[in-house]
């Protein structure tokens, strides 16, 4: 293993360490390799290869440090911004709870994101649901109506974690998530577009809002939503096929008095009823 593959090893173990990468494989994996090619690589690294740039770009790792073993691994400045400390809250059993952010604390949120004090003062709870007994969830308040039908203004979503190192392939198309930009917390249905053009396309359920691209650069969380809680209706519950039955026979009625309407008309004004008046 040359001199720069092993600053480069020396680096991977760093992130590992720092919890912003569990392990090689993910790494590997985060940078588009196959791990049993990345471990074949990895001894024959070299300053232009495609690996490196990627992972200096990805994991804000110097160059001049992989070169020359001077300085610092990492750009501190830009690997704050790319990796935020993210603030848990644990019971007396040292169980991680779930935090819930609501709509007058979303702007808080977004900035003051590691101040611990800010998060003391959230309600926080748990659910007896295994998809929630491992790992960071948080519950947001859903606001507007850009997400009916599938979401709407008061809802709740329950959401999973999303780390930074997986966000490239960790993020599904067509899937909803809550994302904590640098101004906003917002709800969208979303398409993975950071390997093309480091953005996410962020669409409303809505028609009326129109879909909209989010450079990677202003995202600060990403949130996997796994549950809804919303308000119980006691209504009768009407499936789709029957509101549309129970639609077309309110039309065809209307058509109906319509047509009943327009023939009166006609025999009120004809000459053969006016002859026999």
């Amino acid at each position: 293993m040359n001199a720069l593959s092993q600053r480069f090893h020396e680096c991977i173990k760093a992130l590992c360490a720092q919890e912003k990468v569990r392990s090689l494989r993910q790494f590997a994996l985060s940078l588009d390799y196959l791990p049993e090619n990345f471990v074949n690589i990895l001894p024959l690294l070299h300053d232009s290869h495609d690996l490196v740039h990627k992972a200096c770009k990805m994991y804000n790792i110097r160059m001049p440090y992989l070169l020359t073993g001077e300085g610092d691994m990492f750009n501190e400045e830009k690997s704050a911004k790319e990796f935020r400390v993210l603030t848990i809250v644990t019971d007396k059993q040292n169980e991680e709870r779930i935090v819930h952010v609501p709509i007058p604390a979303q702007a808080g949120y977004v900035s003051d994101m590691a101040d611990s004090t800010f998060y003391s003062e959230l309600p926080t709870y748990s659910l007896p649901d295994y998809r929630f007994s491992q790992g960071t969830h948080r519950s947001f308040d859903v606001s507007g109506d850009s997400m009916e039908p599938r979401l709407a203004d008061g809802d709740t979503v329950v959401c999973s974690f999303i780390e930074p190192s997986q966000w490239l392939h960790g993020i599904k198309d067509d899937h909803i998530y809550v994302i904590a930009t640098n101004t906003d917390v917002i709800v969208k249905r979303v398409n993975n577009e950071l390997r093309k053009n480091r953005s996410l396309y962020c669409i409303s359920d809505n028609d009326s809002y129109r879909p909209f691209h989010l450079a990677a650069e202003s995202i600060r969380e990403i949130w996997f939503v796994r549950l809804r809680i919303a308000a119980f209706n006691h209504g009768k519950y009407t499936s789709p096929l029957e509101q549309i039955l129970q639609h077309q026979d309110e039309t065809i009625h209307e058509q109906q008095e319509m047509i009943r309407f327009l023939k009166q008309t006609i025999e009120k004004f004809s000459p053969m009823s006016n002859t026999m008046g």
